[in-house]
């Protein structure tokens, strides 16, 4: 089948790929940045240091902020499959 809406799934394909490429390549160009102005050693040694009660403190604050927003879309591919 070679009609109009066959070419137009085509095209759609396309560019979805090539936003995902886009994607990753923005994303992989942004840690590399990241990791190059970061001075890794002293990023470990800190957090080496840092006493229990900050690591479960960010985690609490990872919980309360991340989980509420990542949950409609955890509910949705739960439903998906």
């Amino acid at each position: 089948y070679f009609g109009a809406a066959h070419y137009t799934r085509g095209r759609v394909k396309s560019r979805r790929s090539q936003r995902t490429v886009g994607t990753l390549v923005v994303t992989g160009l942004a840690v590399a940045y990241i990791l190059w102005r970061v001075d890794l050693r002293e990023t470990v040694h800190v957090l080496a240091n840092a006493s229990a009660g900050w690591w479960l403190a960010s985690f609490g604050i990872w919980v309360v902020t991340v989980w509420p927003l990542a949950w409609p879309r955890i509910i949705a591919i739960a439903r998906a499959s």
